[in-house]
């Protein structure tokens, strides 16, 4: 992929033993700057008597994370993917805000002391940094020999990997969010996108749910995001692709 002021990823046709090499190199940059960060956080964090507990340990790991996405983006000359960009299609970024608020509707503010909020918003921007320059830049960027359609599928299948912890239904939505997310990045850039997913993680940790109808409200919101998800990636068409015989190229 050719580094572009947009970060704008472009897709090949290659071989199968190319496509192999993405998705195991995709695998080991997610267990480098995934899996080493959160057990080194881990460790450091018992080696460390802190008063931020119980949110401490995953900001330091989300920390270290950071650190380790970074070092892989400016290491691989990808530097130009944290410049702002301006959103071509601001009009999706509506799509994505019933994930917002379908967690404003849990109910009540979570009661805690102003260190402890401090520090999870704190940690949920971190959250959304990571995961987005993660999966939405770096894995991406590694799996576009398979094409823009699989190379979606496979990272939000990534992605929802590293929510399994949090149960079956957690994973399927972020599946659905892996496909809606990567589907429409180049249309609104990787800052939205960072924005948008820190949102939805504070607010899920904001509020107590007191709805009593909440559960079915957020599994209907994750449905219909799924559907999004299958559309846009069914209709995503790379921009660098030949326009078609009216000589205008295909977008959502």
């Amino acid at each position: 992929m050719d580094s572009t002021p947009l970060g704008h990823i472009r897709f090949e046709q290659p071989n199968m033993k190319k496509k192999l090499r993405a998705i195991l190199l995709a695998t080991f940059t997610l267990l480098v700057i995934s899996s080493v960060p959160h057990i080194l956080g881990h460790v450091l964090w018992r080696m460390w008597n802190s008063p931020l507990a119980p949110y401490g340990r995953p900001l330091l790991q989300k920390c270290l994370s950071t650190i380790a996405v970074l070092v892989f983006i400016f290491v691989t000359g990808k530097a130009a993917c944290l410049a702002p960009q301006r959103p071509r299609k601001p009009i999706l970024i509506l799509l994505l805000l019933p994930l917002i608020i379908v967690n404003v509707a849990k109910g009540p503010v979570v009661q805690v002391s102003l260190v402890a909020w401090l520090t999870i918003l704190a940690w949920k921007f971190l959250t959304g940094f990571w995961e987005e320059f993660c999966f939405r830049q770096l894995i991406l960027d590694q799996l576009s020999v398979l094409g823009p359609r699989l190379s979606i599928v496979i990272a939000a299948i990534f992605f929802s990997g590293i929510h399994w912890n949090r149960g079956v239904w957690s994973a399927v939505f972020a599946f659905s969010v892996g496909l809606v997310f990567s589907a429409v990045r180049d249309r609104i850039g990787m800052w939205p996108l960072v924005v948008i997913h820190f949102l939805i993680d504070f607010t899920s940790a904001l509020f107590v749910v007191r709805w009593q109808y909440w559960n079915t409200v957020a599994k209907c919101v994750m449905i219909i995001n799924f559907c999004l998800g299958v559309v846009l990636v069914i209709r995503f068409k790379d921009a660098d692709q030949p326009a078609d015989a009216t000589g205008v190229h295909a977008e959502y």
